[in-house]
């Protein structure tokens, strides 16, 4: 099991605005990101797999205060 740090940076403006602890195990990742600039009492819960071709992280992500979540794609990009 391993743990780490995530990141969420803004594309326009180049400044992080969510971060929060995740976690690696069997299952996947599993991250829980909180706003930097507006604090806020939920967090977005991340949880994914990497696919087979090992290039995707395939999951969900919610908001820690409602039901439903969303389907969530991140591909590897070379740059």
């Amino acid at each position: 099991e391993g743990k780490l740090w995530v990141e969420e940076t803004n594309h326009d403006s180049k400044q992080v605005w969510k971060r929060g602890p995740g976690k690696i195990d069997v299952d996947g990742l599993t991250v829980e990101l909180e706003l930097v600039f507006d604090r806020k009492p939920f967090f977005y819960l991340h949880q994914l797999r990497l696919s087979d071709d090992r290039q995707t992280l395939i999951g969900s992500v919610s908001r820690s205060d409602q039901a439903s979540d969303s389907s969530l794609v991140l591909k590897r990009s070379v740059q």
